[in-house]
């Protein structure tokens, strides 16, 4: 994309993106015909950036920040003391310090008493607009200092935990890594995997997913083991010889729709984020984006299978809120069907 195109994705201006590139903070572009050509990785570094000075962070700590993050890796230090917080959780003494404050300062602005009484005279017209507009101002800038102290607190959270400084909610970034250890092996899998990465990074800080998805991304530990499950067999199955590749496609794909019937929560929110599926315009795009990234003839039979299950299923009602996940079954046509 052009450089305007990603300063108005990032919500900044075209001058703000190449200071970034003069001050080191953002990557330069490859030129490809004779212009600057802006990636998915360019754009989530931008939002970077831009999220963590919104937290109050200078730009030379950030750039620090940042390049120690891509050349160094994570590195875990602790100074001073460490205190143990009510989950077990060890926190550094002079952290604790801090946020015991920031509790106390909020807590002191939300209960300051009001210090205008009804026995004082009432000013009128133009002195009570006045006075509401100064109260809009402040009520404003208490809620952007609000704002601002949770992100300090997420990047104190994020740094303390290892996860690095990275804007994407915990419950997402926990099933990334997930996925992204379970198949090291394959570049095009973790190039895959690292592309959604950036993409839900910068749908975040954009305010782009809806809260209710992030909060059905909070996994317990099984159901991530069986999403990574599916994912090794997904790999493997390119190596899955003809004569056997029927079988592994139907089995695949039906513990694939299996446990989207056990999570119907989660298929009904793909559905309102997409509520065209049931087009088949829609679903033909959807198919083609697919065939385009992933081009091993066993995968593709595996994606048009599961998503013709996936679309049998919708149409039957099986995700509707009334319906009872635990005793729909798949049908014996996706159970033995054809999988090319």
């Amino acid at each position: 994309m052009k450089i305007k195109d990603a300063a108005e994705l990032t919500g900044t201006t075209v001058r703000t993106i190449r200071w970034y590139h003069q001050e080191g903070l953002v990557p330069v572009p490859e030129n490809r015909g004779g212009r600057r050509d802006y990636q998915l990785h360019h754009v989530a570094r931008i939002l970077r950036v831009r999220w963590l000075a919104q937290a109050g962070l200078p730009l030379s700590n950030v750039r620090d920040l940042l390049d120690r993050e891509d050349n160094a890796g994570r590195e875990e230090s602790s100074v001073g003391g460490d205190s143990t917080d009510h989950a077990g959780n060890k926190t550094s003494a002079d952290t604790a310090d801090r946020m015991d404050a920031t509790d106390h300062a909020d807590h002191q602005l939300r209960t300051v008493p009001p210090t205008v009484h009804s026995a004082q005279p009432v000013p009128s017209g133009a002195a009570v607009d006045d006075l509401y507009a100064a109260l809009y101002q402040v009520d404003t800038s208490l809620e952007e200092l609000h704002a601002q102290r949770q992100r300090i607190l997420h990047l104190i959270d994020a740094a303390e935990s290892g996860r690095g400084l990275s804007s994407i909610p915990p419950q997402i970034d926990r099933v990334y890594s997930r996925l992204e250890q379970a198949v090291p092996q394959d570049p095009h899998i973790q190039r895959v995997l690292r592309r959604e990465r950036n993409m839900a990074e910068m749908l975040c800080q954009r305010g782009l997913i809806r809260a209710d998805v992030i909060d059905a991304l909070d996994l317990p530990d099984n159901q991530i083991d069986r999403m990574v499950d599916f994912l090794e067999r997904f790999v493997a199955i390119k190596d899955v010889p003809g004569q056997e590749l029927e079988g592994a496609v139907v089995e695949l794909s039906g513990d694939m729709l299996q446990w989207c019937l056990e999570h119907p929560e989660l298929v009904r929110l793909y559905l309102a984020v997409m509520p065209g599926w049931n087009v088949p315009a829609v679903r033909s795009v959807v198919m083609g984006l697919l065939m385009l990234e992933y081009r091993d003839p066993n995968q593709r039979a595996l994606l048009r299978h599961a998503l013709d299950g996936l679309t049998e299923l919708i149409s039957q009602g099986a995700f509707d809120p009334e319906s009872a996940p635990a005793t729909t079954q798949l049908s014996a046509t996706r159970a033995s069907g054809d999988p090319s």
